[in-house]
């Protein structure tokens, strides 16, 4: 994560103050709006560029952190064997590891 917050702020350190705020407002606006367009997240909590998640069971309740720990170490992994009967499409998408940074 900080990879990437280090690149964030180094393609951004020749834009004036002002205008690299609002950039910044933009970006976690959008990133907020397109998670909780999902029924199943809510951006629960944003500060400047960080955008906090909760994410919903089935039953309507929230993952707990143990629960979140182990959804994070799965979107590093190719998990397209956990689900045999997957869409092309959609074993495309499992089977391709999602950065995290």
């Amino acid at each position: 994560r900080w990879e990437a917050g280090l690149a964030g702020m180094e393609a951004l350190a020749s834009t004036p103050d002002a205008d690299r705020t609002a950039a910044v407002e933009e970006w976690a606006s959008a990133v907020s709006g397109m998670v909780n367009d999902q029924g199943a997240l809510d951006a629960w909590c944003v500060e400047r560029s960080i955008v906090s998640i909760r994410v919903k069971k089935q039953d309507g309740a929230w993952l707990n952190m143990s629960e979140l720990r182990d959804l994070y170490r799965w979107m590093s992994m190719d998990v397209s064997g956990a689900v045999p009967d997957a869409t092309p499409e959609e074993m495309e998408a499992i089977s391709k590891p999602d950065y995290i940074g």
